[in-house]
């Protein structure tokens, strides 16, 4: 199994703009596929030291107007094993707002996982 959790953000905005791609875009892509190509070699292992899981939670504050985006990383042995990155549903009005939010969905996909396995 490949997993790129480095490039989450840049795939989630690249999808947006799916529809109808300017040049700019085109040229992400083509520096995605680039790196893509340049660490195909690259491999994730599971360290045999640790068998704690961490969740790694971020966000954005949008301002009075824009949603705020949310990042969040799941490891287990120090391996991501899930992440996701997305814009926030509500439009917040402190960045301790945005920070909380990240917190809560994120922590809905850990429990998700968790009850998965």
């Amino acid at each position: 199994m490949c997993t790129c959790p480095d490039l989450s953000y840049t795939v989630n905005v690249l999808a947006q703009h799916s529809m109808s791609p300017t040049a700019s875009h085109w040229a992400v892509l083509d520096h995605l596929v680039s790196h893509l190509s340049k660490t195909r070699d690259a491999c994730v292992s599971l360290a045999s030291f640790s068998t704690n899981l961490h969740l790694w939670v971020d966000s954005s504050w949008g301002g009075d107007y824009e949603k705020s985006q949310t990042g969040f990383l799941i490891t287990l042995r120090c391996t991501p094993i899930a992440w996701g990155s997305k814009p926030q549903t509500v439009v917040a009005l402190s960045t301790c707002t945005t920070e909380c939010l990240a917190l809560c969905e994120s922590t809905q996909h850990l429990t998700s996982w968790v009850k998965c396995q």
